[in-house]
Order: C-alpha cells, then sequence, then structure tokens
C-alpha cells in the first residue's frame, strides 16, 4: 500500500532548478533518506512529458483534478504502522508530515 501526498499547485518558478533542489525524507527513528530529479530519467519533469505525449497519442486527455504519479527520487521506502514521516523540499520551503496508521 502507498501514499500520494498533492499540494497546492502554486507555481515553484524555474522549473529546471528543480532537478538539483534536494529532497529530504525522514522517518521516525531511522537516518534521513535524500535524494534529488537529477536521478530520474528526465529529471522533474521528464516522466510528466513522457506520460501525457503517450495518452494523448493514444486518444486520452487530462482533465482537472486528475492526479499522475511519477515515482520517487528518494527510492521506494517502506514505513512501520505508527510512525511519523516528514518530507522535507527546501528549495520550495515545502515540509509535509504524516503519520502511517494500520490499514483499515
Amino acid at each position: 500500500m502507498g501514499s500520494l501526498v498533492v499540494g497546492s499547485g502554486e507555481a515553484v518558478g524555474d522549473p529546471a532548478r528543480l532537478d538539483e533542489a534536494p529532497v529530504i525524507l525522514e522517518v521516525e527513528g531511522a537516518e534521513p533518506f535524500t535524494g534529488n530529479a537529477s536521478v530520474i530519467d528526465g529529471g522533474a519533469f521528464g516522466p510528466l512529458l513522457a506520460f501525457v505525449q503517450t495518452a494523448l497519442a493514444r486518444g486520452y486527455s487530462l482533465k482537472a483534478g486528475q492526479v499522475i504519479a511519477s515515482g520517487s527520487c528518494t527510492g521506494y521506502i517502506e514505513v512501520p504502522a505508527g510512525k511519523l514521516v516528514t518530507a522535507r523540499f527546501p528549495a520550495i520551503n515545502g515540509v509535509v508530515t504524516m503519520r502511517f496508521a494500520e490499514p483499515a
């Protein structure tokens, strides 16, 4: 089971600077995981562009409210139930914190 946090959709400035912008993922009780979009083929927006081009070529269109999840730049991390997780995006002054619960 995974989770996805969707932001407010605010402009972040020059998208090219996001490729090297750090992402820090902290799982309560563990060393932080770090990464950036330079490890993603095509950078921060490469997977999005490829998906949209493929979808349009196959007759699909994107609609308001749809979300595209293209992966992670910190790798896949299993989080035990009850642990607090904080994702930090210093380049855009973003912080997201969540606690993972047992499946319903």
